[in-house]
């Protein structure tokens, strides 16, 4: 999806053609408009396949879960009890 990718380029690149349609096609402010608009969906496309996809396919080739789960120490992987708990953790009465 580009819509990430539409939110960062459409005021610095929308803007700029805008301005230069403005001066290209004066007095005609829907052709600027649909102009400016084209470059901002295109410039998107483009952020979005070469930087968005780009890094997705690269992150899926890292390995998060074999290292992680070995150097775990055996407190985290030990299972909750229902027990009440017990000694120093309630509150002293009196």
């Amino acid at each position: 999806m580009i819509s990430y990718s539409l939110y960062l380029v459409h005021v610095p690149i929308g803007m700029r053609f805008v301005k230069l349609s403005e001066r290209v096609f004066p007095g005609s402010p829907w052709l600027a408009s649909a102009i400016a608009l084209a470059a901002c969906f295109g410039a998107a496309l483009l952020l979005w396949y070469f930087v968005e996809e780009w890094a997705k396919k690269q992150s899926k080739k890292i390995d998060y879960g074999s290292k992680a789960r070995r150097a775990a120490p055996d407190i985290v992987k030990a299972p909750i009890s229902d027990a009440e708990p017990q000694g120093p953790l309630l509150p002293s009465e009196g």
